[in-house]
């Protein structure tokens, strides 16, 4: 996730491609995790991808 910030010189740009692949790895972490687990894959990739957004909310709202 720190990759675009090495390679873009937009600082925004680099940000939001960064959230774009913490939330594809949060998707694909839970995808996984469901699998194995024997749940439903598409509910938990979206489980993670909600709670990580809702974690990050969180930390922006409390001025992390």
């Amino acid at each position: 996730m720190v990759i675009p910030f090495i390679f873009m010189h937009n600082a925004q740009r680099a940000l939001r491609t960064s959230n774009a692949i913490a939330i594809i790895m949060l998707f694909l972490s839970g995808y996984w995790l469901g699998h194995y687990a024997g749940y439903r894959p598409w509910r938990m990739g979206f489980a993670m991808v909600v709670v990580g957004s809702v974690l990050v909310a969180l930390t922006i709202a409390l001025g992390g």
